[in-house]
């Protein structure tokens, strides 16, 4: 509950701080060392000047026990912050002025209680203070950019541990930082290319040759990690092992260097040199201190922590002092102990036990949690100089009260306090001496005090009294704007035995802890007491200047560093032209063709754009930007790249399809984008623009949104910044990158119509294993209006007159579904025609690829809203309404109307007249009875009302859902998500991809889709069966795979997720998916990108390398 300053130079007791209620966990001095924050068991954080002990504030943000805290070193503004971290599972930001030492009351605070119980142990800043990283018993490692520009902002939370994290510490500089768990590993961190990557160090591992004896009681231990730390030069990574073992390992190989064997218990406390990169400092709980070389492995020098007749204290805590010279350690029996060069000779004059006497007196609290004297009434900052006492409370003679600060220059008669018995209470008391009295008077221990003593007594308490308010003024002076002024305490009318306070009410020591009375000198008057006493000197301007431009240093270095990094590519799967050039080993007749091409299209675009990396993944490689020149009646000249696309889907699909199946034009994706798009236009040639010419400036966001970490664009440098390419790229590069922003045009935004998360009648939205009816009669309308538009060129296999075997109107079953980003973005369904009279499956099936268009309707119909449609029996001359647009429009029935060419079908044979005197041919389905609320004219459109709108939805069938029910097991799948949302696999996938940032992606990635999309979906009722929701999930793993290596970090945890998430599905008892999490923590290595991925990735990427010289080359043909 006490805080002592004490002098380095020659150990004397320089202050003690009072206020804490209970134990303090972690204190913390700014780099200017001018204040002094200390958090504690109570809950609170205490700041105090440490140049006059006067308290700035009291911050009580935490609703548990503070369990670290330091000041950050950023230092470029004068708003910096304190951080704090608790058992509540928050991390607290409290901004404070370094002019005016002001504390912003309202701290930034992150929640990271994922888990119930959860709490933070740990954090350690980055040398530059740009970082923090956090430690928590929920196998968590979070990282946090301190100095963002729009304040501390979270950029990683990973669960790298099987158990907790308590042991962090950042590398002495760059973006480097190593995490201890009681799990037996050490991850060493690295900020590479967008990503934190860690290396593990396992415990278990020991030097080559090394034998473990079957007796050793070391192999029936289960390994944990006690302590981390870096050398000063960074270049060894230590250990501490609860096997009493200390072991080094080379912090870029992760190669393991020393065991260390020379402590008896387990060791807590590993100090670098803060001068010499060769020696560091290791204290356990055997009481011993080493001093060890890393050249050597060796101990150079070894202290042991003997304590007469009491055995050993075990060490607690290690500092050395800034220039190396020195360093201090407490014990388990509260000693300090001071270690250095020299005979100690300074230090010999000060006695072994050294208290003041005023340490354990009671304190008064106000609501402010401000704090006075019990006894005094006055603030302990503002309380006369106390008086050195030992363990016992006995005061020491008047030589060793001038160690004191404030009493150096006091006379004798000044320095000895006087004792005596208070009979009706029977405890001690020390009183002043006389005025007048002589030391060396025969009757200075006997005499008691006259009442002139007494009066005067009580006229400088109450004078204290009336400082009370003063002082807490001059207190929170400086902090109006942040601390509440304490309200005033009461004073006591008299100073009398029987209202004087006596001893501690509640845990009671004998000696310091029970002395009361007023302990000031008669010799002192007022003034003194006023004096404001100066504890610590402040640091040279000199001083204070070069750290502070040594600490700029470092935090600039440590932003450029990670703006690098993270304009950086991640290793994907877009190979560096020049590589895939020598890989595939190109003639150089052939990489001449692609400059000329180059210079070809540079020259029609009047630019110089160009890109160090096009796109391998790609289905639309050469496509990206606009639809290219395109020929419906020549394929050999189309630049479309429909056989790219054909193959790459074709040969990666592990369905079994038949001929008719086989289209050119299959892929994957689906959109779900909301974030706002620039509108610029942009100023590319419309028709020779190429996958190289369509990459932008893209810079990474740092935050959970980003759902393409890994991302094809490569960027201008506009802004200055030379970006490096991949790993093993020569530096001779054959493209450069001066490539211009550029929008994203409005064709490959994904539709409205594919994103939704609402469910609607129309357009039809397809879902694996819907029934619906295909009408014959509705295709040959789209195809029409595709061709009459120019859409895009329609494949003979997809067109309905090739489909002999499909009747005008067909019962199908929907067997899959793939997307395509030509664009337009199309869907490609696979149907399975099913008997009308068993409801089969025939064995036939057919493929058809649509979009949804404005003025075409749909031809496919859900058979369910069909059934309901015919059963209705239409007749002329009846009312109707119909929704279009969420609103509803009126008409009347004119006439039936029958097609010769699609004799018996339905689709739009009824002729209507609406309210508005347009006639037009409907549907059955697109009609529905009118009710008593809608007037018998209505040529105005009415707003649907939510309950209309719930009513005319899809009613599921009880096979496609499990037997609690679609509502029941969405409850359940919709709490299961927002667990699963919060786990760190899930941390790219929770939020769509932002394709301003990424533009790239929606070029690539034809259905994109997160987990918020799906949970929002399963809170609508969007999905039709329990297989359409696995169906969506399904798809974060591909989307993940298309567009980022197979081995990627975000890959993997990409099919970790979707693993977690499917058998969270799977399972309909489990109402927890994290007890699922561990189980598949515990095997990730099984979700590990296999031989066989790897391989398909390759090939596909040689495949479509061929297609994209073969293009290149016939367009520069055509050009020329």
């Amino acid at each position: 509950m006490l805080i002592k300053i004490w002098s380095a130079v020659n150990g004397r007791l320089l202050a003690t701080l009072r206020g804490h209620s209970a134990e303090i966990s972690d204190i913390t001095v700014n780099y200017e060392n001018t204040l002094l924050a200390a958090g504690s068991c109570d809950k609170m954080i205490r700041v105090w000047c440490i140049k006059t002990t006067k308290p700035i504030c009291v911050l009580t943000g935490h609703t548990g026990m503070i369990t670290s805290l330091k000041f950050c070193p950023y230092s470029k503004k004068d708003d910096r912050y304190l951080v704090s971290t608790s058992n509540d599972g928050t991390v607290c930001f409290w901004q404070w002025n370094v002019k005016t030492y002001e504390f912003n009351p309202n701290p930034i605070k992150y929640v990271e209680r994922i888990k119930q119980g959860a709490h933070l142990i740990c954090f350690s800043f980055s040398a530059g203070g740009s970082f923090l990283a956090v430690g928590s018993s929920d196998h968590y490692v979070r990282v946090y950019h301190v100095s963002g520009p729009v304040g501390p902002a979270k950029v990683l939370e990973i669960q790298p541990h099987l158990d907790q994290v308590d042991s962090l510490q950042f590398s002495n500089t760059g973006l480097r930082f190593v995490s201890g768990s009681k799990d037996g590993t050490a991850n060493i961190w690295k900020y590479e290319r967008q990503e934190w990557h860690s290396k593990t160090l396992q415990m278990s591992e020991n030097l080559p040759g090394h034998q473990v004896s079957k007796t050793n009681p070391e192999i029936s231990i289960k390994l944990k990690v006690s302590m981390v730390g870096w050398s000063l030069d960074d270049v060894y990574v230590i250990t501490a092992v609860n096997d009493h073992s200390i072991k080094i390992w080379e912090s870029n190989t992760g190669k393991l260097k020393y065991v260390l064997k020379e402590h008896d218990d387990e060791v807590y406390i590993i100090e670098a040199h803060p001068v010499d990169p060769r020696v560091f400092l290791s204290g356990g709980h055997d009481g011993k201190i080493f001093l060890w070389d890393l050249s050597t492995g060796k101990h150079i020098k070894m202290f042991f922590n003997q304590i007469t007749g009491q055995g050993y204290g075990s060490i607690f805590d290690c500092k050395w002092s800034p220039d190396g010279q020195m360093f201090a350690c407490t014990d388990s029996h509260g000693h300090l102990s001071i270690f250095s060069f020299g005979d100690g000779e300074k230090y010999r004059k000060i006695p072994d036990e050294v208290f003041f006497h005023t340490d354990y007196r009671p304190l008064i609290r106000d609501s402010n949690h401000y704090v006075i004297d019990e006894q005094t009434q006055c603030a302990p900052h503002l309380m006369p100089p106390p008086f050195l006492v030992d363990i016992d409370g006995n005061p020491y003679p008047p030589n060793l009260q001038r160690l004191v600060p404030g009493r150096e220059h006091c006379k004798d008669e000044q320095l000895v306090p006087y004792i005596a018995i208070q009979h009706d209470r029977g405890v001690a008391e020390i009183l002043d001496p006389r005025q007048d009295q002589q030391p060396n008077s025969p009757n200075a221990e006997v005499q008691r005090p006259t009442i002139d003593d007494m009066i005067e007594r009580l006229q400088a308490e109450q004078a204290n009294r009336n400082r009370v308010n003063e002082e807490h003024r001059y207190a929170v002076n400086s902090n109006d704007n942040s601390i509440d002024q304490p309200r005033n305490l009461p004073a006591s009318d008299s100073f009398s035995s029987s209202n004087r306070p006596g001893a501690r009410r509640s845990g009671d020591v004998e000696g310091v802890r029970q002395s009361v009375g007023n302990w000031q000198s008669r010799g002192e008057n007022i003034s003194i007491l006023r004096r404001t006493r100066q504890y610590v000197p402040p640091l040279y301007l000199s001083e204070i200047k070069k750290m502070n431009n040594q600490l700029i240093k470092l935090s600039q270095f440590e932003e450029e560093s990670y703006f690098k990094e993270a304009k950086k590519k991640p290793v994907t799967t877009a190979l560096v032209l020049k590589e895939i050039i020598n890989k595939e080993r190109l003639t150089r007749r052939k990489k001449q063709m692609i400059l000329q091409r180059r210079g070809i299209r540079n020259n029609l675009n009047n630019s110089a754009r160009s890109n160090n990396r096009p796109s391998t993944r790609s289905n639309n490689a050469l496509n990206e930007d606009e639809p290219s020149i395109q020929s419906d009646d020549s394929n050999d000249t189309s630049f479309s790249l429909d056989g790219v696309e054909s193959w790459q889907e074709s040969s990666s699909s592990s369905d079994n399809q038949s001929d008719d199946s086989s289209d050119d034009d299959w892929q994957f994706s689906r959109t779900d984008q909301r974030s706002a798009r620039t509108k610029r236009k942009s100023q590319r040639n419309r028709n020779f623009v190429d996958s190289e010419d369509s990459h932008t400036d893209e810079q990474p966001r740092s935050s959970r949104n980003n759902n393409a970490s890994i991302n094809l664009d490569e960027p201008s440098t506009s802004s200055g910044v030379t970006r490096q390419s991949n790993k093993g790229r020569s530096k001779k590069q054959v493209l450069k990158d001066d490539e211009e922003v550029l929008d994203l045009p409005d064709a490959y935004k994904p539709p409205e119509w594919l994103t939704e998360v609402v469910p609607k009648r129309t357009p039809y939205f397809p879902q694996i294993g819907d029934e619906v009816i295909y009408f014959r009669k509705g295709h040959e309308l789209y195809i029409e209006a595709v061709r009459r538009n120019g859409l895009y060129n329609i494949h003979p296999k997809t067109q309905p007159l090739n489909n002999k075997h499909v009747k005008d109107q067909q019962l199908v079953k929907v067997k899959s579904i793939n997307y395509e980003v030509r664009p337009p973005r199309l869907v490609i369904l696979q149907m399975k025609i099913l008997n009308e009279d068993n409801m089969k499956e025939t064995g036939e099936i057919f493929t058809l690829k649509y979009h949804d268009m404005p003025d075409v309707i749909d031809f496919l119909v859900l058979k369910q809203f069909y059934d309901n449609s015919i059963q209705r029996n239409w007749k002329p001359n009846q009312r109707f309404r119909s929704i279009i647009d969420n609103t509803w429009w009126f008409g009347t029935i004119k006439s039936l109307e029958t097609n010769s060419n699609y004799e018996g079908c339905p689709f739009q044979n009824f002729r209507v007249i609406w309210d508005s005197k347009e006639e037009e041919n409907m549907s059955a389905w697109d009609l529905e009875p009118c009710t008593e609320r809608f007037p018998d004219s209505q040529k105005e459109g009415l707003s649907i009302t939510e309950e209309e709108r719930l009513q005319l939805m899809y009613i599921p069938k009880s096979e496609d859902w499990p037997a609690c029910g679609r509502e029941v097991e969405c409850d359940r799948l919709i709490n299961g998500f927002e667990k699963i949302m919060q786990i760190s696999w899930a941390e790219n996938f929770n939020a769509p991809v932002d394709l301003n940032e990424y533009p790239s992606y929606a070029k690539i990635v034809a259905y994109p889709i997160d987990l918020s999309t799906i949970k929002a979906r399963l809170e609508n009722r969007f999905y039709r069966s329990l297989d359409a929701v696995k169906f969506d999930v399904s798809f974060i793993e591909k989307n993940a795979r298309l567009f980022n290596e197979a081995y990627s970090m975000i890959t993997r945890n990409a099919k970790l997720i979707t693993a977690l998430i499917q058998k969270f599905i799977e399972r309909e008892d489990c109402m927890d998916p994290t007890e699922i999490q561990q189980e598949i923590h515990q095997n990730k290595d099984m979700y590990e990108s296999t031989e066989s991925e790897l391989d398909d990735d390759q090939e596909n990427d040689r495949i479509i390398l061929s297609r994209l010289e073969t293009l290149l080359i016939s367009i520069y043909t055509k050009i020329i």
